[in-house]
Parts: C-alpha cells; structure tokens; sequence
C-alpha cells in the first residue's frame, strides 16, 4: 500500500519523494501500475525518466532519447 506522503502526483507523473527512496517503493509502484493497466486492457505503457537504464531492469525496453515535461531533451 502506498501512502499519499510517500509519493506525489505532478503533471501526470508519480515520483517517490527523496526521503522516502532506497525502499522498493519505485519498484513496487511500478509493478503495481502495470498490473492495473493490464486489468484495464492496456496493452502497452511508455514510461520516462531521467535515470539511466531505470526500466531496463525491470524487463522494460529503452526506445528513445525524449523531452521532459518542462519540454526540455
């Protein structure tokens, strides 16, 4: 279960607040989300961040270099 001061919602992107990381929360909300995007049909999520090789190890595929929410690359 994720609480709301573990995690905050901006423009559309969930992210585990700094003094809440190093605790598989990323990781568990991760797998929670793809979970429920199955449930509801989804077939396919493309997920961003500014982290190297982040997705990759939970079994995601890197396809592109894109912009941020700021629109910035």
């Amino acid at each position: 279960m994720f609480y709301y001061e573990q995690i905050s919602l901006v423009d559309k992107c969930i992210y585990v607040k700094k003094e809440w990381r190093g605790r598989d929360l990323g990781q568990r909300l991760l797998a929670y989300g793809i979970q429920k995007a199955k449930e509801q049909g989804f077939d396919e999520l493309y997920l961003a961040t500014k982290l190297e090789d982040y997705y990759e190890k939970y079994g995601c595929d890197y396809m592109k270099d894109g912009y941020s929410i700021e629109g910035k690359k």
